[in-house]
């Protein structure tokens, strides 16, 4: 089960409208000429209102620089795949949004937008991939997914002006499942039919398979089926689906102008498939055509509240997928649905999961519903915030962006808001937000979400230039932010080893974890027989040291220099050099690797289950007595002396911030011939190495520790 929780912010439906949201359905525009509906005349009716929108591929990846179309205005998306329009002209009853970028085939979604409120939708476009290659002169079959075919005649190619083409043609198709959740995300518009030959009568559909079909000349031009001519297509009828299929089906195709499909022809079963011909290629799709009605749900959960904002997907009884959307806030959802049908209403969370099933009886005309669904099994957590722009500037298009593992959701807010989450019964692991404003895309700091807690996030600044690096923290639901954030970063030991410090006055947090890559720092790791916690914080509590050994530390990202640090943390600290309290701790960084120019020089220390390595470590040798003396900007001395066998041995180690100090000269501390060794004795220009692996007296505590101490110092 992967690591997400669903999440109850403003969304809003795709075939469904919500009172207080709009809805929206999706077409792909395949050809440039539209194929005229004589006498089709939609209503129109002007409104004016803001649009939220998400482009995505197959793969649910974000897509960027996608080129965005509505009533005459262009923008294009960010690198979270986003887009807004704000108040702008739009008609009640259908307004379509495209979506192109190359290397994709242009997609788009009708949505219904209501009068001064936002219409959100998502678009996941389709990659140009090319399904095969058929010879205009021969023809040929094309197979796709679960055995669909598309079959080719012989000479039946043109392009779009109607000349006939020779060649190889390029076919793009794809076959999309009825039963298959994506494809409500994927396919052309709502399942809602114009019927031509009935007055234009505007029907609901019920789907048993559709195709997209698109050629291409080995030049890249567009092609369609030359006059008089056909192709056949070859619908697999799922399993579950064949016992209610009938032996004949019409098919529509899909006319991207007015976003609905338009009755054309019809398709017989033969062997478990849908067969039927088409002259023209565009989206094609097998449907029963019913009478429409409108249904309303009014949803709660076992408390009476409002179940707000969870994504809701209708089926026929016979489980053909029929819509999906998301409630509103006030737990409500309402779209045309076929009438006299029965219907299953299933409730989803964003584990994947069914949370509640509900069966409708048939529906005959306009009905309202109302129902509860049962939570129990979910932890509630409210998360709060308000957001502004220390520089002054005005906020108006704003997205909280919420990383639950590998996965990222994006949804508008406003500056103020105010909104819970739901966490799936299998949640491990971090949940995280952060703020960005859309226009300028500047981002706030990242926030660690606490389960099961009320969060109420600081004041969150988007446009402090100061905060491109930070570390947040949050001791006992006080939250602190460092803005003064610095690296200490060492690639040349085994194993790696970051530090991170962030100050604000004399108040100063370092986080530290071995490794120099991207990876999951929690727990303890061996190296040559020293036992060592990944992750570890210092920290003053009270007045006092606090350290801590954080179950959860993740670091998502390892740049370069120049590039960013960036991970999340969660854990309890000891104030170890006082009361002996703990404190629950979480947070987040994000910090630049700095380019130390580090010469490989170090001394590292193992004690107590605490691993630190101090860089940059150089000395030089009295002359008169023998000894070396080195020491480097964090404090650290180590001092070798001469032995009695015309060699050198440690005399003196001592990390200061560490509060460690080995003092062998003077007979404090004690080590075995076998437990130290200086392993070289450089001369100028080369190194002192060696190694001390014993116990000493830690001061602060009263007690002995073992300890293991290397060292690499630069002789000058």
């Amino acid at each position: 089960m992967k690591n997400l929780v669903y999440i109850t912010i403003l969304l809003l439906a795709l075939c469904f409208s919500c009172r207080e949201e709009s809805i929206d359905t999706q077409t792909v525009r395949i050809t440039d000429d539209p194929i005229e509906i004589l006498g089709y005349d939609p209503e129109v009716r002007f409104v004016r209102g803001n649009v939220f929108g998400e482009i995505i591929d197959e793969h649910n990846n974000p897509v960027n620089s996608v080129e965005i179309s509505v009533s005459g205005q262009t923008t294009t998306t960010n690198e979270f795949g986003v887009f807004t329009f704000k108040n702008l002209e739009m008609n009640e009853f259908g307004t379509l949004v495209s979506a192109n970028k190359e290397g994709f085939v242009e997609g788009s979604r009708l949505i219904f937008p209501n009068e001064g409120e936002e219409s959100r939708l998502k678009i996941q476009l389709i990659t140009e991939d090319e399904s095969g290659l058929i010879n205009s002169d021969t023809g040929g079959i094309i197979e796709l997914d679960n055995g669909a075919q598309v079959i080719f005649e012989s000479n039946s190619f043109a392009f779009l002006d109607g000349t006939e083409y020779t060649g190889n043609v390029s076919v793009i198709a794809k076959y999309l499942d009825p039963t298959n959740p994506t494809t409500i995300d994927e396919m052309p518009g709502a399942l809602i039919g114009i019927r031509p030959f009935q007055a234009n009568e505007e029907v609901a559909l019920t789907t048993f398979g559709m195709v997209l079909v698109e050629l291409e000349s080995e030049a890249g031009q567009e092609l369609n089926l030359i006059d008089n001519s056909e192709a056949e297509i070859r619908l697999p009828i799922p399993a579950n689906l064949i016992s209610n299929a009938p032996n004949e089906i019409p098919l529509w195709f899909f006319n991207d102008d007015i976003g609905r499909w338009v009755e054309e022809g019809e398709a017989v079963i033969a062997n478990g498939f849908y067969v039927g011909k088409v002259n023209h290629f565009t989206f094609w799709n097998c449907d029963v055509p019913w009478e429409q009605a409108n249904l309303e749900l009014n949803i709660s959960n076992q408390d009476g509240l409002p179940f707000a904002h969870e994504n809701i997907i209708i089926r026929t009884s016979n489980s053909n997928l029929q819509l999906s959307g998301y409630t509103n806030k006030n737990g409500f959802l309402e779209g045309p649905v076929p009438a006299n049908i029965p219907l299953s209403v299933i409730i989803m969370d964003i584990c994947g999961d069914v949370l509640h099933t509900e069966n409708l009886n048939s529906i005959g005309q306009d009905s309202e519903i109302n129902f509860s669904v049962n939570e129990s099994g979910y932890e509630e957590t409210i998360v709060k915030g308000n957001v502004n722009c220390s520089s002054g500037q005005g906020i108006q298009d704003m997205m909280l962006v919420v990383t639950i593992g590998d996965e990222t959701k994006v949804y508008p807010i406003d500056t103020d808001f105010n909104f819970r989450l739901n966490i799936c019964p299998d949640l491990v692991g971090t949940v995280t937000v952060k703020a960005v404003d859309l226009e300028s895309l500047a981002e706030s700091p990242t926030f660690i979400i606490s389960i099961e807690e009320e969060n109420n996030l600081p004041l969150i600044d988007v446009c402090s230039q100061d905060m491109e690096e930070y570390i947040i923290l949050d001791i006992d639901g006080q939250s602190l932010i460092f803005p003064d954030v610095s690296s200490i970063t060492a690639s040349f030991t085994d194993p790696g080893f970051t530090q991170i410090t962030g100050k604000i006055d004399d108040f100063e947090i370092n986080l530290i974890f071995h490794g120099v890559t991207a990876g999951d720092y929690s727990g303890q790791v061996t190296q040559d027989g020293h036992t060592f916690h990944q992750n570890t914080v210092g920290i003053p509590l009270n007045g006092n040291r606090g350290d801590g050994l954080f179950e959860n530390f993740t670091v998502t990202a390892y740049g370069d220099v120049g590039e960013f640090i960036i991970g999340s943390f969660e854990g309890v600290v000891v104030n170890t050099q006082g009361i002996a309290n703990e404190f629950n701790v979480k947070g987040t960084f994000k910090v630049k690797v700095e380019d130390n120019n580090y010469d490989g020089t170090y001394v590292e220390l193992i004690s107590d289950g605490i691993r630190v390595v101090r860089p940059q470590v150089f000395g030089s040798v009295d002359l008169t007595t023998g000894r070396l003396l080195s020491n480097n900007a964090l404090n650290t001395t180590i001092q070798i002396h001469p032995d009695n066998q015309g060699g050198h041995e440690l005399a003196v180690a001592f990390l200061a911030d560490l509060n460690f100090s080995l003092l062998l000269e003077t007979g404090s501390d004690e080590l075995d011939d076998d437990e130290q060794e200086v392993t070289n004795f450089g001369n100028i220009g080369e190194r002192v190495t060696g190694y001390a692996d014993g116990i000493y007296h830690d001061l602060f505590r009263d007690s002995d520790l073992e300890f293991y101490l290397e060292y690499n110092i630069l002789r000058k």
